[in-house]
């Protein structure tokens, strides 16, 4: 695995146009949100499409039962956006849960993102969507498919780590994730930029050192200073 410091060692240069799809809100800032801030930084064009609402999520921190979870996962989404400096950015409405059933949808969507925005990189989870979610999955195998030559697929993924039980649970088949092959280290604004985005997301992560129980799943599974790649064609 190769360690880089800027986006230029994925192959991403300044005339670059980027197009992330990411299935619910919170994706952005576990798996990418150091990348999202090295690319606004550097006036890369990108663009960034979220699928679903993740209104199925059984997590509401902070939220009292009568609150939308949807439309507060929606707020959430914005305020991580601002942090990162993402300004052209889509959330769409397909259920959350039930991407497996909506395949044609989505590659009929993908391909008029693509079609509208002409980009040079599309990034998306790796194939076992790192780790089982079928949402995870079922975006990727869409995008995979409708991705063709000259634009390059990227795939963000993981390093070997523990998962939570809870989200080990949701895999509905063996899983063997694609091992990186960059390691993108962010620095100490880009660091604090992804700790920024996840506390965006308040409902979904307890992300405090007085209660730090995702503070230390993501500094103990190495994923606070460094955000891993594989492209699909290596």
């Amino acid at each position: 695995m190769k360690s880089i410091s800027s986006v230029e060692g994925l192959g991403i240069e300044k005339n670059a146009k980027v197009l992330v799809f990411m299935p619910h809100p919170d994706d952005e800032a576990v798996f990418m949100s150091g990348f999202l801030k090295i690319i606004t930084t550097n006036k890369i064009g990108i663009r960034v499409v979220t699928f679903t609402a993740g209104e199925k999520s059984t997590l509401r921190y902070g939220l009292s039962p009568e609150e939308d979870l949807a439309k507060a996962r929606r707020k959430e989404l914005l305020n991580s956006f601002r942090i990162l400096g993402v300004k052209n950015f889509e959330v769409l409405s397909f259920p959350d849960g039930g991407l497996k059933n909506k395949k044609s949808e989505m590659k009929i969507e993908i391909l008029k993102q693509i079609s509208e925005y002409k980009p040079s990189h599309v990034v998306t989870f790796e194939p076992d969507g790192i780790y089982g979610h079928p949402d995870h999955i079922a975006l990727s195998e869409a995008v995979s498919g409708v991705t063709k030559k000259p634009i390059q697929l990227l795939y963000v993924t993981i390093v070997e780590y523990k998962v939570k039980p809870k989200a080990s649970s949701m895999a509905e088949r063996e899983i063997h994730p694609l091992k990186p092959d960059f390691c993108l280290k962010m620095n100490l604004l880009e660091k604090l930029a992804k700790l920024r985005s996840l506390r965006a997301h308040k409902s979904q992560f307890n992300i405090s050192q007085t209660k730090p129980n995702d503070f230390n799943f993501f500094k103990i599974n190495k994923m606070l200073g460094c955000e891993y790649f594989v492209y699909r064609d290596k």
